[in-house]
């Protein structure tokens, strides 16, 4: 074992496993600073959004069998109606979903009506700690995968990556933040040069710049059908990917002594279009989201409109024009988003 002490590390192994994290968005970005990401990143919960997860997940089962579930019956923007279902076996192959009670929970209140019965209870009990706790899966999406992103690691099978050694640094801070969370264990393991592990790290590594390059050929491909030029903020993303792949290629081939030549053939090929589909596209009109919006509305028929109205902004009112309607829905609209 002594001797190991000598043999270079080739790359880190990298996996992880959580069950029944519950994490408040404000520690979580306790933990996410200490592991260097940026804690602004991690949002807010969305309360309605995690009201209609919570929803689909409800269950109550009583031995194998599900005897209650829920469903949103109606979302009107302002106050969101449950439905509390007791599903009923009647045959081998049939269950009937009966209503037996609803709760109603209001944007900005919470809810007003709570139901009547003991698995309503629960119901809320379920949608309220969503409403307030993060789970395993935020954890990984808003901590676990910046840093292994910053690390420039790639999968080796399904749920485990690889970092290679020189841009394992992040995965110390990564290791030590994660460890006051609970129930959530973030594994690491050394890959020892000349252990024979260098193929099928290298085929995956290929694999994944192969991967990654297909997507940016399905992005710069899209390029080609807009009415409008590119962003300059996405040019720009997207060519640091390109230089993102020219050095990882430049790494795996001196750690792993493995030719990625032709991918980084590929990469600049494919910058080169991406160049000329960028010059092409310099002269066409820059994209507004709020004016595609109102000629989306617009340009439906007047009863769409007026659903889509009603839904936005309530019922419609006496006398409205067309360009009224287009307008409010457009105005409640960007209001929603802003407050998201």
């Amino acid at each position: 074992m002594a001797a190991d002490l000598d043999i270079p590390s080739l790359c880190r192994l990298v996996w992880w496993k959580f069950r029944n994290v519950s994490i408040t968005p404000d520690r979580l970005r306790t933990v996410a600073a200490a592991a260097g990401v940026d804690p602004a990143s991690v949002p807010d919960i969305n309360k309605r959004s995690a009201l209609k997860a919570a929803v689909r997940q409800f269950s109550v089962r009583k031995g194998k069998e599900r005897v209650f579930e829920a469903v949103v019956a109606s979302d009107n923007g302002v106050e969101v109606h449950i439905n509390l279902l007791k599903l009923e076996r009647q045959s081998a192959k049939k269950v009937a979903k009966l209503p037996v009670d609803s709760v109603v929970w209001q944007d900005g209140v919470g809810f007003t009506e709570s139901g009547t019965t003991g698995e309503a209870i629960t119901l809320i009990k379920h949608i309220e700690h969503k409403q307030h706790y993060y789970d395993g899966n935020a954890v990984r999406a808003n901590v676990v995968a910046p840093v292994l992103e910053e690390c420039s690691s790639f999968s080796l099978t399904r749920g485990m990556y690889v970092v290679m050694e020189q841009d394992a640094a992040p995965l110390d801070k990564l290791t030590d933040a994660l460890a006051g969370v609970e129930n959530f264990k973030l594994n690491t393991g050394r890959v020892l040069g000349g252990s024979g592990f260098e193929e099928p790290i290298a085929d995956a590594a290929r694999e994944s710049m192969t991967d990654e390059l297909e997507e940016l050929r399905q992005q710069i491909d899209g390029w080609r059908e807009m009415a409008r030029s590119v962003r300059s903020d996405t040019q720009s993303r997207v060519m640091e990917r390109f230089q993102v792949l020219r050095d990882r290629a430049a790494v795996y081939a001196r750690t792993l002594k493995v030719a990625f030549g032709d991918l980084v053939t590929e990469v600049e090929e494919m910058e080169k279009v991406a160049n000329g589909i960028i010059s092409e596209r310099s002269s066409a009109p820059a994209y507004d989201p709020a004016e595609h919006l109102r000629r989306a509305l617009a340009g439906m028929p007047i009863a769409q409109l007026k659903s889509v109205y009603e839904a936005f902004c309530g019922e419609l009112e006496e006398g409205i024009t067309q360009g009224e309607m287009v307008e409010a829905v457009a105005k409640a609209r960007e209001d929603m988003e802003a407050a998201s």
